[in-house]
C-alpha cells in the first residue's frame, strides 16, 4: 500500500518484508511442528484471508493517522503501525480450519518490528 509505504518512509520492497515477515509470525504462531508451518505458509486461502484482514488494519492505521501525520516522524510511525497490525496475530480463520483447538497458541514469535528497531 502507497501510502503506509510513504507514512513508514519504506521502500516497495522493505514494505513486501514487512508484510511477509508478519504473515510468517502469524503462521509460526499458529503452528505446532515445522511441517505445519511449512504448510500454513503455503496455503493460497490463509495468504488471502491474511491479506483482507491486513488490508483493513491497514486502512485503520490510515484513518486514525491522518491527523497526526505532519507531526509522525518515521519511528513513531512505525511504532504505531505495529501495534495496529500486530492486532492479526490474534485473529483466526475459523471458517478454514474448523478444528481449531488442533492449533495451539505457542510462545510468542519474535515480533519483526522489536528485531529492526532502527
Amino acid at each position: 500500500m502507497k501510502k503506509i509505504q510513504k507514512i513508514l518512509e519504506y521502500t516497495p520492497k522493505e514494505y513486501d518484508v514487512l508484510v511477509l515477515s508478519v504473515y510468517m509470525n502469524w503462521c509460526d504462531k499458529h503452528s505446532n511442528s515445522q511441517r505445519e508451518l511449512q504448510q500454513l505458509l503455503s496455503y493460497q486461502e490463509l495468504l488471502n484471508w491474511f491479506k483482507m484482514e491486513f488490508k483493513a488494519l491497514e486502512i485503520e492505521f490510515i484513518q486514525t493517522t491522518k491527523p497526526y501525520i505532519k507531526k509522525l516522524d518515521k519511528v513513531d510511525a512505525l511504532k504505531y503501525y505495529s501495534k495496529v497490525v500486530t492486532k492479526i496475530l490474534e485473529f483466526f480463520p475459523s471458517a478454514l480450519f474448523p478444528d481449531k483447538h488442533k492449533f495451539t497458541s505457542r510462545p510468542k514469535p519474535i515480533n519483526f518490528f522489536e528485531s529492526h528497531k532502527n
